[in-house]
């Protein structure tokens, strides 16, 4: 589903000079190129660049989740918000840097009852479906995670599922649009 592009990410020539200060350790250095997608999106706000760009980097680079983990519940957010932008990035970078193979993409579209997935990662998919359908976590699946985590990791589970479910509904809202060399989204979600 193509949505229309609807706040094009600013050029460098948009950008304010708190925007550009914010932007200079993720920006391109020459070629005038946007920097990421969405952040280039942000930038149109007047204040939320900043404190954005801190929190992303927080949820991405600072948790205590192993980054397998992180990213399976992306993906299975972006899936279940429907959002082309978040799932292409997140299918290309679950591949490139956080250990998934293309099959586990594949599988992350299936759901948590599909063949090939161990126990912990069946009940981190059922967890972001759990999320999304009732805003929480059963009492089942938070006593099954905590098999493997810690209360610290399972908060960061639903933070996790939170921020990409915020990030998939700005990008949907907004029309950013997906690489065209990005996998697309897969049809429609299992059970939904």
């Amino acid at each position: 589903m193509t949505r229309p592009n609807r706040v094009p990410g600013q050029t460098r020539e948009e950008w304010s000079d708190a925007t550009r200060a914010e932007f200079g350790d993720v920006a391109p250095a020459a070629g005038g190129q946007r920097p990421l997608h969405l952040p280039s999106v942000i930038a149109h706000h007047p204040t939320f660049l900043a404190p954005y760009l801190v929190w992303a980097k927080a949820v991405a680079l600072a948790g205590v989740l192993p980054r397998r983990d992180a990213a399976l519940l992306a993906l299975r957010t972006a899936l279940r918000c429907r959002s082309e932008f978040e799932w292409g990035v997140h299918a290309a970078s679950a591949v490139a840097r956080a250990g998934l193979t293309p099959d586990d993409v594949a599988r992350v579209a299936a759901g948590p009852d599909a063949a090939g997935w161990s126990d912990r990662e069946a009940a981190l998919v059922r967890a972001v479906d759990e999320l999304h359908d009732a805003h929480t976590m059963s009492d089942p699946t938070w006593a099954e995670l905590g098999q493997w985590y810690d209360d610290a990791a399972r908060l960061e589970i639903a933070f996790v599922v939170g921020h990409y479910t915020m990030l998939s509904l700005v990008a949907n809202t907004a029309g950013v649009p997906p690489e065209p060399a990005w996998e697309p989204l897969p049809g429609s979600v299992p059970g939904r």
